[in-house]
């Protein structure tokens, strides 16, 4: 329903208008009035209005005045000025301000319902061409990133030639000219599941604050990874990249760490490179850097500095830490990497075996292996399991519908979830609902 102010310095016509007139049934909500444009202007910017109808003539701040400032604070707002002066130059002037309708007193019923029916009508067209255009302003933005972290997933793992770096780059508008290159992956995630309020807002501003440093920065070019991991490729001279390297983990440790226990972060940077061709293997160190962050979850910097140090560390504490000595050691690390990383993201639909594999930097063959082996069930049967049992602690403990608990727990289909639900628990979700409300009853 749109929203409409009157500005009328005659208090009986003012009253007349806002009694007389079914503001609801011509699709209005009347938000409030004045007597001058003075003291409409605060009520006009805290109320919003879709609509202002305001007099001409008025003491302190007449309409025109008020809507030249309406029209520049709310270029949206429409506009009707109430005269009882037909004159031109009155009506020239509300054209150049912008005004949209020019209605002279005295004024009937039935004049103000046809203007304000034109005007709903043409506010709902704008509104759904706004839609449209939002919507196709988004779509383009998904399929741009879709793009550029498709062209930095082919460039990253070897697939394509230099010329077809060249060319790919120039497509999607990515200086890629540099005498040296690096990579930087970061992951940033809150540790609650359900955060309040504030904490969004809090991890949101930090999210934002960290885009937008390499966003702005012509060095860095910043792609998603995947869903809170984003990759840098970092363009300087030789004797500037490891400064710009430097920097960059700086500048997302700074902005972390003001968040305190709030916030789940790791950084991992590579070992500069001085081809673009060399980029494949600079991803697979950094990648094998930031997989750790599975294995060392309080270690946030992973360079090969830091992961030095921390092995050095073990091995003066008694530590083992020998890949060839202790392959099951290392496989139960990995395992204990992926078991939190599942944790943290089983409700999510596109969780798979193949991301996790990725995230933990194994090959998928590998992974599905010593997950079987370890768990003694396959990766799909743990991950359904954890589904479920948060399944029936929501259909206990709230009253959200199936398909809203569905959804929640990581399934499109709410059939589909009801199909799962009744094969592993022996009975459908309503069915389990129903059970344990009566063991409580």
């Amino acid at each position: 329903m749109w929203k409409v102010f009157l500005v009328e310095d005659e208090s009986v016509i003012r009253e007349g208008l806002r009694d007389n007139i079914p503001w609801e049934q011509y699709g209005y909500r009347f938000v409030g009035e004045a007597q001058d444009g003075e003291m409409a202007l605060p009520l006009i910017r805290k109320t919003r209005p879709d609509v202002l109808i305001t007099d001409i003539k008025m003491p302190f701040m007449d309409g025109l005045s008020l809507s030249k400032i309406v029209g520049t604070e709310f270029p949206d707002m429409k506009i009707i000025i109430i005269s009882g002066y037909d004159d031109f130059e009155y009506a020239r002037q509300a054209i150049e301000v912008g005004v949209d309708q020019y209605l002279l007193k005295p004024i009937t019923r039935m004049t103000l319902k046809k203007v304000l029916l034109e005007l709903r009508d043409k506010m709902e067209q704008d509104r759904e061409q706004k839609d449209y255009q939002l919507q196709f302003q988004n779509e383009m933005r998904e399929y741009e990133q879709f793009s550029r972290r498709h062209f930095f997933e082919r460039l990253l793992g070897g697939e394509l030639s230099v010329k077809e770096i060249y060319e790919e780059a120039a497509r999607l508008s990515i200086e890629m000219t540099a005498s040296c290159y690096n990579l930087l992956f970061f992951s940033l995630q809150e540790k609650k599941k359900e955060p309040s309020e504030r904490e969004m807002d809090e991890f949101s501003k930090a999210q934002d604050e960290i885009m937008h440093y390499f966003l702005r920065h012509p060095r860095y070019v910043l792609f998603r990874w995947n869903i809170n991991s984003y990759g840098v490729l970092i363009k300087a001279e030789q004797e500037q990249i490891e400064e710009y390297t430097r920097r960059g983990v700086e500048q997302i440790q700074k902005v972390c760490t003001q968040l305190g226990d709030m916030l789940l972060w790791h950084v991992a940077a590579g070992e500069s490179v001085e081809r673009l061709s060399m980029l494949a293997d600079c991803y697979q160190e950094v990648n094998h850097y930031f997989a750790c962050r599975f294995l060392f979850p309080e270690q946030h910097i992973l360079t090969q500095l830091s992961l030095s140090e921390l092995r050095m560390g073990q091995l003066m504490s008694g530590e083992e830490f020998s890949e060839e000595k202790n392959e099951d050691y290392q496989n139960k690390r990995l395992l204990k990497g992926a078991l939190a990383y599942i944790d943290l993201h089983f409700c999510e639909e596109e969780l798979s075996l193949n991301q996790v594999a990725k995230e933990i930097g194994v090959s998928t063959n590998y992974f599905s292996a010593i997950f079987s082996q370890s768990m003694q069930k396959t990766f799909t049967e743990y991950v359904t399991a954890k589904r479920m049992e948060y399944a029936k602690s929501l259909l206990k403990n709230t009253e959200k519908s199936s398909g809203e608990i569905a959804t929640e727990v990581g399934y499109k289909d709410p059939h589909y979830f009801s199909f799962v639900f009744k094969k592993t628990q022996g009975l459908s979700p309503r069915e389990y609902r129903a059970k344990k409300q009566a063991i409580i009853s």
